[in-house]
């Protein structure tokens, strides 16, 4: 009987094997995305906020102009990431993306960013103006 057992379990023996064996095949990787990006200028500090990432990566936060890695970051297990990056004002970008392996994510722009910034200055002008 034990012998019969033995070939009824064969197929799914071999079966089992063969998976071990044989690649998954590779998961799709989404583009990651900066969901937000803020600067605090009283404490001089750069948040980024995004998902997108496979879970555990290393993520890179980059300057979008210059390209400039500034910070990495680790993807949680749902792809989550975050960063809090102290830095002087005249460092801190107007806009940031992040990197992941080949897969880079489209700018973001950073809100309250430095007082360079083109949008910020187009904030205050329109202020001026007496518009909102």
């Amino acid at each position: 009987m034990l012998r019969s057992l033995a070939r009824a379990h064969l197929p799914f023996a071999l079966a089992l094997a063969a998976a071990a064996l044989w690649p998954a095949p590779a998961a799709a990787l989404s583009r990651p995305v900066v969901r937000s990006a803020q600067w605090n200028g009283v404490r001089e500090i750069l948040g980024v906020l995004g998902s997108g990432a496979p879970g555990g990566a290393q993520v890179e936060i980059l300057d979008a102009t210059s390209g400039l890695a500034l910070a990495t970051a680790i993807a949680d297990r749902m792809g989550r990431f975050q960063s809090w990056l102290r830095m002087h004002a005249p460092d801190a970008p107007c806009a940031v993306r992040v990197r992941v392996a080949d897969r880079v994510s489209e700018p973001r722009r950073v809100d309250r960013g430095p007082a360079r910034c083109t949008h910020r200055r187009e904030r205050s002008r329109d202020r001026d103006r007496g518009r909102s």
